[in-house]
């Protein structure tokens, strides 16, 4: 992937991968030698989606050395987990917004590119992390309608519409409530993450932690740690 400066010209020559928020508030996701002509094409109702939806602005854009780096990319945010990344990034306004009027001024200038590989450990690839120290001590509930009872009259036939009782019960589906009670995230600022939660004093005995981990698409996965101290 190449890094592009603000204050630096733009590179020539390399292929980009972006995306479009339109009037329907639809993403429309594609990869061009040239950002902006393509832009242009959009707006002159050029592809279809756009002609249908008119294109809004461009809320993000990546560019890459080669062809496939791009087409690889394309279809990386074209998943359901990318769609969702992009998303949940567009609301927290972290995506790499593209603005026509510096791009074509610096259009104008040298070329200048930066090759910067983004994720060089497996901890680049979390977003967020949090612990539940007690992971069962909160179960979960749910309320659930009885089950309607009937009056049978003495010759064995009943009156199930007059003696049906609408009533709720509490039940517990067998699964327990995370609950947050430590976390580690980045934020657009400040890209570090803690590896090691806060200390967390214990009772002696079995007990379960939770760690949950969501990773920069937007998945997450949950484990249970049985302890004994």
């Amino acid at each position: 992937m190449i890094k592009i400066f603000k204050d630096l010209p733009a590179p020539r020559h390399v292929f980009s991968v972006y995306v479009i928020v339109c009037n329907n508030q639809s993403f429309y996701i594609g990869q061009t030698d040239n950002l902006i002509r393509r832009w242009e094409e959009h707006k002159q109702e050029k592809a279809s989606w756009t002609k249908k939806y008119k294109p809004v602005e461009i809320i993000h854009y990546e560019h890459f050395h080669t062809r496939d780096e791009a087409v690889k990319r394309e279809k990386a945010l074209k998943t359901g987990f990318g769609r969702k990344w992009l998303k949940r990034e567009f609301k927290k306004n972290n995506l790499n917004k593209w603005d026509e009027n510096v791009a074509r001024q610096a259009g104008k200038q040298t070329d200048i590119i930066e090759k910067e590989i983004l994720t060089k450990k497996w901890t680049d690839w979390i977003d967020y992390w949090s612990v539940d120290f007690d992971f069962e001590s909160k179960k979960e509930i749910i309320r659930v309608p009885k089950e309607k009872s009937v009056q049978f009259k003495i010759d064995g036939s009943s009156d199930a519409v007059q003696m049906q009782i609408d009533n709720y019960e509490e039940k517990w589906t067998g699964s327990y409530i995370f609950e947050n009670k430590w976390q580690s995230f980045r934020t657009k600022k400040d890209r570090s993450l803690e590896l090691t939660s806060a200390f967390k004093e214990a009772q002696k005995g079995k007990m379960k932690i939770a760690v949950k981990v969501i990773d920069i698409f937007g998945n997450d996965t949950t484990k249970v740690i049985e302890i004994n101290i």
